[in-house]
């Protein structure tokens, strides 16, 4: 879990918990790289404080190694969202993302496919069954937090 600048490293302990709608909220953004099965595959989640409500992406972290957390708690009026956005590179400029070996090529007239599988979970005991196989893939790992930005390596 990286904090994708010097605001979101204020707050990264806290990238998990939303807040409720704040006027004047400036967005953070987090870049994560996922734990996956034995199959290169990776679960994630949005629940709501109840715990009844979901959704969820599963993925191959073959396809799209890379996930980009929005968190929004602005005022509901200025756009209270979040975002969860699977990716083969973080949203930084290119050179920055090519520089430490994000950014996939592709020969003229290439193509690449990726799939996700979404899910909608209502309901305590349906959520629980994805947070379950979600505590799966994190057993006996744990999560590393940068306390800074990622920087670029050089100075072009």
């Amino acid at each position: 879990m990286t904090p994708f600048n010097d605001h979101a490293a204020r707050s990264i302990k806290t990238y998990d918990r939303y807040a409720g709608p704040q006027l004047g909220f400036v967005e953070q953004v987090y870049c994560l790289r996922l734990f996956g099965d034995q199959d290169d595959r990776t679960l994630i989640m949005l629940q709501n404080q109840a715990k009844d409500r979901a959704v969820s992406m599963a993925f191959s972290l073959k396809e799209m190694p890379y996930l980009t957390q929005w968190k929004n708690t602005a005022a509901e009026k200025d756009g209270y969202v979040t975002g969860l956005e699977p990716g083969t590179n973080f949203p930084r400029n290119r050179r920055i993302e090519r520089e430490h070996g994000r950014v996939p090529k592709l020969a003229p007239g290439a193509s690449r496919h990726f799939v996700i599988d979404f899910g909608i979970h209502t309901g305590q005991e349906a959520v629980r069954g994805v947070a379950d196989r979600i505590a799966v893939l994190r057993t006996g790992r744990e999560t590393r937090f940068d306390d800074q930005p990622e920087k670029q390596t050089s100075s072009k």
